[in-house]
């Protein structure tokens, strides 16, 4: 019996995958690809591997295609055909304010848990430039997460972190922030 549960969820895992390669295929098709790379930084031989299902982008890459693309992320990974033909219809500049739900205490007292987050999408930086001192939206294996990033310049790095001292800062030489952090949505 377990073998079968697991049998189902691998199946229907499987066809969320192929939802999602079909969905970011076709919007990448839509798109002049010449003029994607210009926007996004990511060659022409990765985009026709995602478009051809090749190949897949990391979750930043995927934001700001979706975003120069004009879907959201959550289209991408919907079954749900209203979005798609919605997205395939509406040719308006896409919204570059995303919001999600912080599921750590990391920020916390600032952000608590389970409080969303509004966020302002981001362009990748040249390795040169450097990003400013702000509040952050970034990805690492749990998801989207929001920490503080403080630029150091005595040893060419950032320091990560968050408001919560039972974590300690990270310093890191690289970071690749997908959003900047516009507001904090709080119950009343």
């Amino acid at each position: 019996m377990p073998d079968n549960h697991h049998k189902a969820k691998q199946l229907h895992a499987n066809q969320s995958l192929t939802i999602f390669s079909h969905r970011l295929a076709v919007s990448i098709q839509k798109q002049s690809v010449p003029l994607l790379v210009k926007q996004t930084g990511v060659s022409e031989t990765m985009l026709y591997q995602y478009a051809s299902e090749k190949a897949y982008p990391t979750l930043p890459k995927l934001a700001l295609i979706a975003q120069e693309c004009g879907v959201s992320l959550a289209w991408l990974f919907s079954d749900d055909e209203r979005d798609e033909k919605q997205a395939n219809t509406d040719n308006s500049a896409p919204s570059k304010l995303q919001q999600f739900t912080v599921t750590d205490d990391v920020m916390h007292p600032t952000i608590k848990q389970h409080v969303n987050i509004q966020y302002q999408l981001l362009k990748p930086i040249a390795k040169k430039k450097r990003w400013q001192d702000g509040l952050y939206v970034l990805t690492n294996q749990q998801g989207l997460i929001v920490r503080r990033v403080q630029w150091c310049e005595n040893n060419d790095s950032y320091r990560v972190y968050g408001d919560n001292p039972n974590y300690p800062p990270q310093i890191m030489s690289a970071i690749a922030p997908i959003g900047k952090v516009t507001a904090i949505i709080q119950p009343i």
